[in-house]
């Protein structure tokens, strides 16, 4: 199987030059740093595993163009691949989303990269046998048969494996308690991505976060920050990878979000493939592009979800061609997704204000979707900014619930969601407020549950166990941001909304300028249990 399909890559390789010079000194370099090694018998293994290897090619990539991919899920004569045998071990490192919380909480980011993480870290002799290769750098040479020496990607345990090495680095340097809390808490795979009040600070912890990784062989590179001119004293800031040019910017790919670290603004960029027959497959590739790990585009791509929610009620094939009706709307939505490109928004949630930190967080629903929407409010005397932290968007379920249980089950993922963002938050948070358009959530939440239906009950009880009732205000449809996520926006119509990137004006002022409800008597309230009472 291995030698069949290396046979065909090389066909391809034979007729692209240039492909070919790429893959030869791929795999040049891979034998020279020791990453693999020529074995001359082969038959002296107890066991062995040949992975086939290919060649993905990244023509929008400044740096790897090529990357040679194996491929540890090929199966063998006996049924079973590599991972299929191989444990994945358990998720141990920070989630994107906690960590793109806390890169905006400071003045001064810095991001970097592991060069070749995997391949710095050594895999046991006696299991080495188990990721072998073929290859041969001309046709006339022999195949010979090698080993890699170190974890290879595409390999099932690979990301498990890197991981627990970094936080190895980490348990050996606790006394650098700073330096060792940014390597566990700042790094995703391979990327480190983190933020400080001061120059000062950002210079002496990344310093010691380099020694740390480097005495281990982990050598961190492409670095870059905000602060270029004063970085570049400590570090070599690397103007090349993965950049894409926006005018005169140079823009850094930052885990799917671009982050243009000269304006210190994050952005996105959508590439629009023309098809010919549009279909439910070509649906799906376009909005898989859009990459929004904090929500903030969340009004745009609600409305791809119910447009896919519709299209999978209309229960056409993955190739059949789309109904008139969903097609004209699709057209329409495509038609301004390009304007996701013009939005920036800036990293630094703070600006100035530093002092009295909150939390605003907002739900609503509608028979097409519910969702919730948080900010941080910070105050520095009478100066007061208000920024969009993250948000989520979830359509409504096919089968029809009343409106009043999406409205809770807006307030259910919003109280999850600010558990997360407190957790992920270094700040000192001064207060919590929750605001809901619905009265009949409020009186569900200062009703006892007990009394209540068991699909409002058991969410109430969840919501009462995680957030405090005091923390519920009621606000007004016009001026909830949540209301955005319930009928969604076009692309053109999100960049310049105050109320989705400021949230209410009010927000502004004082607290005694805000429409603090927290009750109101509802007469009828829905969803009440009634006891019979038998006839005397």
């Amino acid at each position: 199987m291995a030698l069949n399909r290396f046979t065909n890559l090389e066909r391809k390789l034979n007729g692209d030059a240039s492909l070919r010079k790429a893959y030869n000194q791929f795999m040049l370099e891979y034998e020279n740093l020791g990453h693999m090694i020529k074995i001359n018998k082969p038959e002296e293994a107890d066991y062995s595993y040949y992975m086939p290897h290919h060649c993905v090619q990244k023509a929008d990539s400044l740096t790897t163009k090529h990357r040679v991919v194996f491929d540890a899920s090929a199966s063998t004569s006996s049924g079973y691949s590599i991972n299929d045998l191989q444990m994945i071990g358990p998720v141990i490192q920070a989630d994107l989303f906690s960590i793109l919380i806390r890169f905006c909480q400071h003045k001064i980011a810095v991001t970097a990269d592991v060069s070749k993480m995997y391949r710095q870290i050594l895999i046991d002799p006696n299991q080495r046998s188990l990721q072998r290769i073929l290859w041969r750098d001309g046709a006339d040479k022999d195949v010979s048969v090698y080993e890699l020496n170190t974890v290879t990607y595409g390999t099932a345990a690979a990301s498990y494996l890197a991981i627990r090495s970094l936080l190895q680095t980490v348990l050996e340097n606790e006394n650098l308690q700073e330096a060792s809390l940014r390597i566990k808490r700042d790094s995703y795979v391979d990327d480190l991505i983190t933020d400080f009040d001061s120059v000062e600070e950002a210079t002496k912890i990344s310093e010691q976060i380099t020694n740390i990784l480097r005495s281990y062989g982990f050598e961190l590179a492409k670095w870059n920050s905000n602060i270029t001119k004063r970085f570049s004293d400590i570090h070599t800031l690397d103007s090349t990878s993965n950049i894409i040019s926006l005018g005169n910017d140079q823009i850094t790919k930052t885990l799917g979000l671009f982050w243009a670290h000269e304006r210190d603004n994050l952005s996105y960029k959508i590439k629009l493939k023309h098809y010919k027959d549009v279909n439910k497959r070509t649906i799906l590739s376009i909005i898989g592009q859009i990459f929004d790990p904090l929500g903030l585009l969340s009004p745009i791509t609600v409305k791809a979800k119910i447009l896919l929610q519709k299209l999978w009620e209309t229960k056409v094939t993955w190739d059949e061609l789309l109904p008139m009706e969903i097609y004209s709307d699709w057209v329409g939505f495509c038609a301004t997704l390009k304007a996701i490109e013009n939005i920036e928004i800036p990293r630094f949630i703070l600006g100035e204000c530093k002092q009295k930190f909150q939390i605003h967080g907002f739900a609503d629903a509608s028979e097409k979707a519910y969702g919730c929407c948080i900010y941080l409010r910070s105050e520095n005397g009478d100066y007061v900014n208000t920024r969009l932290l993250c948000a989520e968007s979830k359509v409504a379920p096919v089968k029809i619930i009343t409106i009043p249980r999406l409205e809770l089950c807006a307030c259910l993922h919003l109280a999850k969601m600010l558990t997360i963002v407190k957790g992920s938050l270094t700040l000192n948070l001064h207060k919590i407020y929750l605001w809901t358009d619905s009265k009949i959530v409020l009186a569900w939440l200062n009703a006892n549950a007990s009394t209540l239906k068991t699909f409002v009950a058991n969410r109430i009880i969840e919501i009462q166990a995680i957030t405090n009732l005091e923390q519920w205000h009621h606000v007004k449809s016009k001026d909830n941001p949540a209301d955005l996520l319930t009928r969604g926006l076009n692309g053109n119509e999100l960049k310049d909304l105050k109320l989705w990137w400021n949230g209410p004006r009010w927000l502004e002022f004082d607290r005694q300028a805000w429409p603090l409800q927290t009750k109101d008597d509802i007469d009828n309230l829905p969803e009440l249990k009634f006891s019979l009472i038998p006839f005397l």
